[in-house]
């Protein structure tokens, strides 16, 4: 046990005796499975999951005013086995209440196995000083424990036992031989067994005697006495063997005690079961597991005596879901894993680890979008290092990004296209204005003007809308066709700015009367002079 623990309670009636402002008594001790810190200990007033219960059976008291309490326990009456782990002493002081005197905990808990089976016992004994004696009272009840006193005389009648050798005047009569053969028996005491032996042997003597010779006889006498102190011998080193074996690791497991009959401890040690050689599979669950605090662990299956001839094994299809589930192509090349895929086994994923790949082969590979921005596909299965790169080539990528250059962007904004990387646009206007020349039919038409009803037949010319798609119209310069200087013969200049666009076959608002529309497949508009074929260039604006 380790340090006994006096409890708040405990010291305060300690203090209490040693002033002599009061007397106790040492009432009974109590066992528990309970687990508690050693600091908790002086804090506590009752026991938890308490079992079993031992009066008070001796009190010493020695010279250094040391008082020895002790007790003992034993499972006749336990229904259920388990670990003692803690001791308790209570006391009563004088007109007082019981308290939780002192307590210790088991340095190696003691199983207390239950009533079925061989007898266990144990025996405890506390030492606590306490200076005023005379104020301690004790209350023993001998029908629970011996005293020490009992057990020194227990000890002393199997060391050195006495009985009847019917060698003096005053022994009683002889048995019978048949008699005292019956009596030496499993279950008798060392001293009725050696008793009778005495007189199965005297009684054998003196049947020597009746049959045989004195020469016979003598030597007979001689053997006979050689027989009885080889016997005597033997029954010393019978006694002696016994408290080696009940004191012996496997009978502390099987709970013998010197109080145990030879009977018991013979049928307890031919109970354990022997494990020479072979296998013992796990598979319970619970009973079996896996951490990287304690590796693989599992308990005993079964109570016995295991040999190292024997092993104990989880079989495979019980412990490998428990290993994970990865398979080689899972993990890096050149490593090993154990999984439930196998014991040690090498993985063949791929690895990149440096340099680099390009994603080209088709246009599942890669893309560029303003939803995703760049992207592409990983090119192969494996391991990449971020010292690995892909790439998507400049050759693959440029056609994707438009064609503009410098020329055709603002002034100060950047880009990207085919021609580079956030280029500087060197644009120096607003819009860009481009013009094209086309030369009027010779022919005329009619043309609606003033309210719509009046037609007027003028030369015309169409804008060809393959050449210019979509454009918004800024102006139109009329000139003579042939004049190569001072000829223009007048302008058009979109007022108010309206937006005309040339894609729907329909042209608005450029002329000097907005209602001279000609409306077609193609744009026609009007030229002013009949019969005179006149050279329109067109102003416009990239849309």
């Amino acid at each position: 046990m380790d340090n006994i623990v006096l409890t708040e309670k405990g010291l305060a009636l300690r203090d209490k005796l040693n002033a002599g402002q009061t007397t106790a008594t040492f009432t009974r001790f109590c066992t528990s499975s309970a687990e508690y810190d050693q600091s908790e200990l002086g804090a506590l007033t009752e026991l938890k999951d308490s079992k079993l219960e031992s009066a008070v059976t001796n009190l010493e008291i020695r010279e250094d005013h040391t008082m020895v309490i002790s007790g003992a326990v034993d499972n006749k009456s336990l229904q259920e086995g388990y670990y003692i782990t803690l001791i308790g002493l209570y006391a009563k002081e004088t007109d007082g209440e019981e308290i939780l005197f002192a307590v210790s905990k088991v340095s190696s808990p003691m199983y207390m196995p239950e009533k079925s089976g061989a007898l266990s016992g144990m025996s405890i004994r506390f030492s606590v000083k306490i200076e005023n004696s005379d104020s301690i009272n004790v209350t023993v009840d001998p029908t629970t424990a011996a005293t020490l006193g009992d057990l020194n005389a227990l000890r002393s009648e199997v060391t050195t036992p006495t009985f009847e050798d019917y060698e003096s005047e005053e022994s009683p009569a002889l048995p019978a031989l048949e008699d005292a053969m019956k009596q030496i028996k499993s279950g008798n005491t060392m001293r009725v067994i050696l008793q009778n032996t005495k007189a199965a042997f005297k009684g054998l003597l003196n049947l020597v005697n009746a049959k045989v010779n004195q020469k016979d006889y003598d030597a007979a006498v001689s053997k006979l006495n050689g027989d009885i102190s080889t016997l005597s011998g033997k029954m010393t080193s019978f006694e002696s063997t016994k408290s080696d074996l009940v004191s012996s690791s496997l009978g502390q497991s099987l709970g013998l005690t010197t109080d145990s009959l030879w009977s018991a401890i013979v049928t307890a040690i031919k109970s354990v079961v022997t494990f020479l050689s072979g296998s013992q599979s796990v598979t319970t669950s619970g009973k079996w597991g896996m951490s990287t605090k304690n590796g693989f662990w599992l308990y005993i299956p079964n109570n016995g005596y295991y040999k190292t001839d024997h092993q104990l094994n989880i079989p495979w299809d019980t412990i490998k879901d428990s290993l994970g589930y990865a398979a080689p192509e899972d993990v890096y090349i050149g490593k090993t894993f154990s999984s439930r895929e196998g014991v040690k086994l090498t993985g063949t994923m791929p690895g990149f680890k440096a340099g680099d790949s390009a994603a080209v082969t088709d246009s599942k590979m890669w893309g560029i979008g303003t939803t995703s921005g760049v992207w592409m596909y990983i090119p192969k299965d494996g391991w990449y290092s971020n010292k690995y790169w892909l790439q998507v080539p400049w050759g693959t990528l440029k056609n994707f990004l438009g064609n503009a250059d410098v020329s055709r962007v603002l002034s100060g904004y950047t880009f990207t296209s085919q021609n580079g990387i956030k280029l500087t646009g060197t644009y120096k206007y607003g819009v860009q204005v481009t013009s094209m020349t086309v030369t009027s039919d010779a022919s005329t038409t009619p043309f609606y003007e003033g309210d719509g009803t009046t037609t007027v037949n003028y030369n015309w010319f169409y804008i060809p809308l393959s050449s210019i798609g979509n454009h918004m119209l800024c102006g139109l310069r009329y000139n003579k066709h042939g004049v190569s200087s001072g000829g223009w013969e007048y302008a058009v200049v979109n007022p108010g700015m309206i937006v005309s666009l040339i894609n729907t076959g329909y042209f608005i608002d450029l002329t000097k009367n907005q209602t001279d529309v000609k409306t077609s497949s193609k744009p026609w508009f009007p030229c002013w002079e009949p019969n005179t074929k006149y050279d329109v260039t067109v102003y416009y604006v990239n849309m």
